[in-house]
Formats: structure tokens, C-alpha cells, sequence
């Protein structure tokens, strides 16, 4: 046999070499041309004569299949393949009949142009000819991985990239999702059972029950050895229960087991149900996000919110497996009122009050809440949100073009007096938790000490017996009593005052009472800041507490104002620029909200009237700039606290009165029935959004991503909701 040169080898048509086809790529059409080319010349070498196009088929057949399964990706049947690849060399033998004849006619070299250029084109074979993946209806065998989607799409179009080694880590999953397919299969087939058995399985998915006696076999022959499915367990309850308590996966799935292995029929030879903690941890995700759907939100009329930087858990992808770590985020709650309606949290790029406003609205808006009927706003008196320029308050009522109802939260107004006294007395804080000053320093161990003899102070505490308190507002409280009475009861003084903490100076106010009992001549200072505890801080916390209305904000102000004036005139000074500077409620719009409420029908008219003409000197613009009145400290009533004469004072009627109508004015001063015309119950104080902000940094320390956060915060509520408290069996719900 004469010996094959490479010019006798050489493919005519598209002028290349016969080459064995590479595995790093996709075989292209003249890949797979060369390639069957290559295997006839081999064929033909080894056994002296030209072979089959069957046996040369076959072989480049078998190949192709090889490439593209070792790329992963559904192929059609061997038959089509081989089809494909028959019709393709027949093409190219159609042309090689004409391919020496001169001249060429212009529709020949069309059709070789033609095939050239389709020679470029990948060879696909895929089961899966969809361009649009996300648009894809072909069966789960014929679909493309979502992982090796854009490979396919590169391959047929620009071919850039290659198919690599083997991914141990991928083939290890797809090893033990068919491990689990065969357990599934095998444990689907029928068991012999010769006796009256109960065989009760359970999975991550289902549980499966067969019945079978001998009885039972000839009255229903058909049904033999079957098993009957019942529908998976969701385990809801217990994913909100795991949520609330904050219990792992590991620990609640190995909780509910023993349980139910306790209370398993100990004669029963069935095995015990068990419950996966991966079974637990999906179905917490599914219900996390299940209360997420279903929570609706379409209108919101007062906007809550307040922020405290957290310890953030996040998760960090390195080499297709996630790390968690640790950083500093400062998360911004928002609450609806009334209500107190959970609506999220934002995570600002910085603290500043663009910033945050920007990142609060945003929410909102993909929330898809109505912002029209939006007529307060609630929040500290800190200047990123108060301020006069640039507040979030002041952004907010310019974005909506309109003044927003100012509802600062009095219970931090009324602790900032506390904090310049002791301040002023003892010395600056020294980190977030220590005083500088010797009374400071002894605040940290005062529960150990001993109660001694101490000089009673005259206290007057409104009636609190339908208030519910928390564990450090009832110490107060009790602690006031018992300091008015110079008795401290046994169990009093063996019960913990609270943490000491800057960020709550109700705790403060706790120790340093604590520490009064217990010094027998107490200092000047210690004096003073008991006394002032005893009869302005307490009374006033507990009158706000009482009277949560905003609709009370202006009493409860002048309230503080009037308790306060015992003190000496050096200490008045100190007090009251920090008053004045937090008299959100003193301004006229919050003055006048109390007067239309008030008890006296005069002073009722009084409001009216004076709401009437500040509508009558409303602005096209309507909007204002909310500056604080110059307070009158020696007024004898709440109304009397500003200057209603002064020329400088921008008189503007009240944002929530917005849309009632003047007849309706005048009927509530008539009837001074102020529930009749659906007055909105705001808050005038925050400590439903504290509460929260508190839920928010335990979901940032036990779950990672914002919506993660948000479904723990929805199911911890969700369980309150239904079972406030625990304290019996019949409270479980």
C-alpha cells in the first residue's frame, strides 16, 4: 500500500489537516469533520483497507458524547448524534464532486462559502436548544445546569472558555444526590411483612406508612406491599419557638426528637421519629420567608424610627464555601404607628442624615407602602434628626413636600437633665459603662451594700396598678416607695437595680437610689441627685409612661417644667437650656394638639380659634421651619409655656388636624369628645421602636443578610403575638 502524504490527507474543502479532536473545548463542525477524518486514516493504516462509515461513525460518535458529558451537559440520543454527523459528511462529499472543476459557477462557491462558515459553528448536540435559560420550559433531564449555562452559551458563541479538570467538589455533590436517589428508589420497594406491622419511616421530605395482614391481603390483593405517602411535616411552630428563644438547629432538632421519643408508646416496636436538624433549618428559612410574603403594608401614617450601630454576622464566599465574620453596622429601625407595626430595618452607607434618609426611602418605596397620607414622624431629639437645616425630619418633609407632625420622644428629653446633673456633680462618663467621679465609681457594686438609716424624701407617684412595667421600671418605682416611706424591704434590696449603661440612665437613676439606702451620711452631691430623682426625674417618667399620647406631649413637658422649680438657682441655670433646647412640645403645632383636647371647654375654644387663624395664615408653600419657643419657666399652665403675643412666633396649625375639616373643630370643643372623630393615637415617646432596635441587633448577631434579619424579627414576633407569655399550659397557643 503506497504511504499517505500530508497533501493526499489534506481536507479540500476547508483546507486543514485531519487532527484527533480536543477535550478542552466543545467540537466545533470542522472539529468534528477533521476528526472523523483522523479516525478513518487510523482505521485505515492499522487494517490495510478503507473501514466502514459505520465503524468510523460509531467511533467519532462516541467521542463527541464523551466531550460533552465530561462538560456536563444534557445531550440528545447517540442515534441523533450520529444522524447529525452523517448529514454533515455528506455534505462534504457533495461538494468534493465539483470541487476540480474550472470555472467554479457562483451558486458553488456560495455553497462552499456556506460550509466554511458553518464549519466555525459549534457542533451542538445539547438536549436544551433554549436561548433564554431564565424562559426555559424543556423536562428536568433535558435542562442545562445553571452552572454550566454560561459555558454553553460561550461555546456557541465567542469560545473563550475551556473545559478544566475535574471539580472534586461539584462531583461530590452530584455522587450523593444519586446516593440519595437510589435510597429513595430502594426504600419505594416492597417489603415482605408476614404478620400485622406499622412501618412508619421518617425523612427530610416524607413519611411513609404501609399496612399489611393477612386479613387485609384478601380483601384488597391490589394494594399489597404498597406503601401510602402522607404529606411531609411542616414544622412551623417550632421554627417560630427556635426563633424567639434564639435555640440553634443542632439544639432544637435534638429537643423536639427527645421529645418525642419520650412520648412514644414504649410497646410499640415502630422506630422512633427523628427529627433532622437540616429538615429544622430549612423549614425555619420557608416560614421566615412565608411571614415576609404575607405581611402587608399599603398605607402608613406615622413613621417611627430609630438606629444603634450593632455587631453585624456576614458571611464571606472563598473558593465556593462561605465564612462567617464579624463587623460594625449601624442599623436604622422603623416602626408604623399606631400599632408599633414592625416595617424593617436599613443598613445606611454612612451616619449622616442624607444618608439615612435616603436609605429610609428607598426602603419604603421597594416596599411599595404609600407614603401619601404619611403626617408624622417619630424619633430622639438628636440633631441628625432634629436638625433645622439638614434633620431627616426636615429632608423627609421636603422630599413629600409638605410639614410633618414633630413627635420627639420625651422620655429621652426627660433623661438629658438627669445626665448634665450628675454630670455636673460627679465628673464625665468614662467609657460606656464608668463614671469618672467617686459617686460614679461606687454606682458599679451598690446592690452589695447594706441598707443603713436614710432621711426619707416626700415623693408623689401617680397610681401605676394598670400600667404594666418592665423589671427596671418597677424597681423605680418600688425603690421612689420605699425611699418616700425610709423603709426598704428584704426583697427590695436583694433585687438587681440593672446593668449600668449610658445608653439607659433609668438603670443610673436605679443605682443611685440604691446607693442612697445604703450610705448612712451621704454627701452633698448624693443628696441632690436623689432628691432630684425622687421628685422631678421619677414623677415625670411615670406621667409620660400614663399619658403616651402625643395628644398629652405639651402637658407632660410643663409637667417636668413645674416639678423642677424646687431646685436651687445655680442648678436651674444648669437645667434649664437643656429643657428649652428638648421642648419639641412646646412648639405651637404640638401646644395646640393639647389645648383642642384639653378638660377645659374654655381653653378647648381657645385651641380652636387659634388653629382656625393659623389656617388662615397658611403659606401656598406650606411648609415652615420648626424652631423651639423661648419657654416661660414660671408659667402657671401648659399654655401659658410660650409667648402666643411675640411677632417672631410662626403660628401654623397642627399636621395631623390637616384634614379636618373647621365645622368638625368646633364640634370637638363643643362636645369635647376628641375619640369621636378618630383622633390618631401617637405615641409621644419610642419606646415600641427601643424594642424593636432590640430585636434587630439579636437577628444581626444570629443570622446574616437583611432579609435573613427581617424573617427572624417576623417569626419572634409572630410567636409573641400569639403566646404573649408562657407561664402555664394554657397559655401555650
Amino acid at each position: 500500500m503506497t504511504s499517505l502524504t500530508r497533501k493526499k490527507t489534506k481536507l479540500r474543502v476547508i483546507e486543514k489537516f485531519p487532527e484527533k479532536m480536543k477535550c478542552n473545548n466543545l467540537p466545533t463542525y470542522e472539529d468534528v469533520l477533521r476528526h472523523y477524518e483522523w479516525v478513518r486514516h487510523e482505521m485505515k493504516r492499522s487494517n490495510n483497507k478503507e473501514p466502514q462509515a459505520k465503524r468510523i461513525s460509531s467511533e467519532v460518535v462516541r467521542a463527541i458524547i464523551e466531550i460533552w458529558n465530561k462538560a456536563s451537559i444534557p445531550t440528545v440520543t447517540e442515534v441523533r448524534v450520529n444522524q447529525l454527523l452523517l448529514s454533515y459528511c455528506n455534505q462534504y462529499r457533495q461538494l468534493l464532486k465539483n470541487y476540480d472543476r474550472v470555472p467554479k459557477s457562483q451558486s458553488y462557491l456560495d455553497k462552499i462559502h456556506n460550509f466554511i462558515t458553518k464549519s466555525a459553528e459549534l457542533f451542538d448536540i445539547a438536549s436544551c436548544k433554549c436561548k433564554e435559560f431564565r424562559a426555559c420550559k424543556c423536562g428536568k433531564s433535558k435542562t442545562v445546569p445553571v452552572k454550566e449555562r454560561s459555558f454553553l452559551v460561550d461555546q456557541r458563541t465567542v469560545r473563550r472558555m475551556a473545559i478544566g479538570n475535574i471539580d472534586a467538589e461539584t462531583t461530590k455533590k452530584l455522587q450523593n444526590k444519586c446516593e440519595r436517589s437510589q435510597r429513595q428508589q430502594k426504600s419505594m420497594e416492597p417489603q415482605p411483612c408476614t404478620s400485622k406491622s406499622i412501618c412508619m419511616s421518617s425523612s427530610d421530605n416524607e413519611a411513609e406508612i404501609s399496612i399489611e395482614d393477612e386479613d387485609y391481603q384478601h380483601k384488597d390483593t391490589s394494594n399489597k406491599g404498597r406503601k401510602r405517602k402522607i404529606p411531609s411535616i411542616a414544622l412551623d411552630k417550632l421554627s417560630e419557638i427556635c426563633d424567639r428563644y434564639g435555640v440553634s438547629y443542632r439544639a432544637g432538632a435534638a429537643i423536639a426528637s427527645a421529645t418525642l421519643s419520650d412520648t412514644k408508646d414504649k410497646s410499640s416496636n415502630s422506630p422512633p421519629t427523628v427529627i433532622d436538624h437540616n429538615k429544622l433549618r430549612r423549614d425555619r428559612v420557608k416560614r421566615r420567608r412565608t411571614l415576609l410574603k404575607n405581611r402587608k403594608l399599603e398605607t402608613l401614617e406615622a413613621l417611627f424610627f430609630d438606629g444603634r450601630k450593632d455587631q453585624t454576622l456576614y458571611c464571606v464566599k472563598d473558593k465556593n464555601k462561605f465564612y462567617r465574620r464579624i463587623r460594625v453596622e449601624e442599623h436604622i429601625t422603623m416602626i408604623q404607628e399606631p400599632g408599633s407595626i414592625y416595617l424593617g430595618h436599613v443598613t445606611p452607607p454612612t451616619g449622616t442624615s442624607k444618608d439615612i434618609e435616603q436609605a429610609m426611602f428607598s426602603y419604603l418605596s421597594e416596599k411599595n407602602i404609600n407614603l401619601d397620607s404619611l403626617v408624622a414622624i417619630g424619633c430622639d431629639g438628636t440633631n441628625t434628626n432634629t436638625g433645622r437645616k439638614n434633620g431627616i425630619i426636615v429632608q423627609l418633609e421636603r422630599r413629600f413636600g409638605k410639614p410633618m407632625q414633630w413627635l420627639i420622644c420625651q422620655l429621652h428629653a426627660n433623661e438629658l437633665p438627669l445626665r448634665h446633673l450628675i454630670q455636673h456633680l460627679d465628673g464625665k462618663t468614662t467609657g460606656p459603662v464608668a463614671f469618672s467621679g467617686p459617686i460614679g465609681k461606687l454606682l458599679k457594686t451598690c446592690e452589695t451594700r447594706e441598707i443603713t438609716r436614710f432621711e426619707p424624701i416626700a415623693v408623689c407617684l401617680p397610681d401605676l396598678s394598670k400600667i404594666k412595667l418592665s423589671s427596671d421600671q418597677q424597681y423605680l418605682y418600688d425603690m421612689c416607695v420605699a425611699v418616700s416611706t425610709g423603709s426598704v424591704s428584704y426583697d427590695l434590696a436583694k433585687r438587681f437595680p440593672g446593668k449600668m449603661s449610658h445608653a439607659r440612665w433609668l438603670t443610673t437613676a436605679n443605682r443611685i437610689l440604691r446607693l442612697y439606702v445604703s450610705t448612712e451620711q451621704p454627701t452633698n452631691e448624693l443628696m441632690l441627685m436623689a432628691n432630684y430623682i425622687c421628685k422631678t426625674y421619677s414623677p415625670t417618667w411615670f406621667q409620660i409612661k400614663i399619658n403616651s399620647s402625643c395628644k398629652d406631649g405639651a402637658r407632660n413637658l410643663w409637667f417636668l417644667i413645674k416639678s423642677s422649680r424646687y431646685l436651687s438657682e445655680d442648678i436651674k441655670a444648669l437645667l434649664d437650656p437643656v429643657i428649652e433646647r428638648n421642648a419639641y412640645f412646646a412648639h405651637p403645632e404640638n401646644l395646640l394638639l393639647s389645648m383642642l383636647t384639653d378638660d377645659n371647654k374654655h381653653i378647648r375654644e381657645l385651641g380652636c380659634r387659634r388653629i382656625i387663624k393659623a389656617r388662615g395664615l397658611r403659606q401656598a408653600t406650606m411648609m415652615r421651619s420648626f424652631v423651639i419657643p423661648k419657654i416661660n419657666f414660671e408659667c402657671q399652665n401648659y399654655y401659658d409655656m410660650i409667648d402666643w403675643q411675640n411677632k417672631s412666633l410662626v403660628l401654623t396649625e397642627p399636621p395631623l388636624l390637616r384634614n379636618l375639616e373647621t365645622d368638625d373643630l368646633k364640634k370637638i370643643v363643643v362636645e369635647g369628645n376628641i375619640e369621636k372623630f378618630d383622633f390618631p393615637k401617637f405615641p409621644c415617646h419610642t419606646q415600641s421602636v427601643e424594642r424593636c432596635v432590640k430585636l434587630t441587633t439579636e437577628a444581626a448577631g444570629s443570622v446574616a443578610g437583611q432579609v435573613a434579619r427581617e424573617g427572624y424579627i417576623a417569626c419572634k414576633q409572630n410567636s409573641r403575638q400569639i403566646m404573649p407569655k408562657f407561664n402555664s399550659k394554657k397559655d401555650f397557643k
